[in-house]
């Protein structure tokens, strides 16, 4: 996956962080809002999901592990996330 990383980051000039995903679904929400003590809330999980419609809906559920987000990467979600770095660096 870092190679992958590497070679996206490289070829398109942007740089994608670690946690991007939950940066993304964070935004706009209070502490609190998106997880509490490391689980989703069942906000966070509806945003998740709104985030991440490529995902297959029923494995995001509140009171879900949020180390369990990168698990859920698809192909779509990285060609997603390298479209929004590539609409914000013009």
């Amino acid at each position: 996956m870092l190679d992958i990383l590497f070679a996206v980051e490289e070829k398109f000039g942007i740089k994608i962080k670690r946690g991007q995903i939950e940066a993304m679904a964070r935004e706009g929400m209070g502490d609190g809002e998106f997880e509490k003590d490391g689980l989703l809330t069942a906000k966070g999980a509806e945003r998740l999901r709104h985030i991440m419609p490529e995902v297959d809906q029923t494995q995001i559920v509140d009171g879900m592990g949020v180390y369990k987000i990168a698990y859920l990467f698809t192909v779509e979600t990285f060609c997603r996330l390298v479209e929004r770095k590539l609409t914000e660096k013009v």
